[in-house]
């Protein structure tokens, strides 16, 4: 019960991650091509090259809110279903456990910023 409960949450923060880092990445490629395209004598392989790596970045940035969509509801699903049957001792256990508080944090911090994105 304990063991999911931290899967979860780590797939959690980990798809967060990895879509901040995209953002990141989008950010930082979006200037390296604007400096490309401001200088004098431009390679245009090297535009082309840029343009492709901005491409694909802004292309995975869906694919990852979609995967943090889906695990925010694959732990609100898992803690609600522990909670609905809070009177077995492993879930009364899981509950009370520091996991399900790290769980619980993570899940409203990652729900706060989603809506954000």
């Amino acid at each position: 019960m304990e063991r999911q409960l931290k899967i979860k949450t780590g797939s959690l923060t980990r798809n967060q991650k990895d879509y901040l880092s995209y953002a990141k990445e989008k950010v930082m490629l979006e200037e390296k091509l604007e400096k490309l395209k401001q200088q004098e004598e431009v390679d245009e392989s090297k535009v082309k090259y840029a343009e492709t790596e901005l491409a694909e970045t802004i292309q995975m940035l869906p694919n990852c809110k979609t995967r943090v969509e889906g695990a925010i509801e694959a732990l609100e699903s898992f803690m609600a279903t522990i909670s609905a049957e809070a009177e077995n001792e492993p879930n009364k256990k899981a509950m009370e456990s520091e996991d399900w508080t790290k769980a619980d944090d993570a899940l409203k911090q990652v729900k706060e910023w989603f809506e954000t994105i």
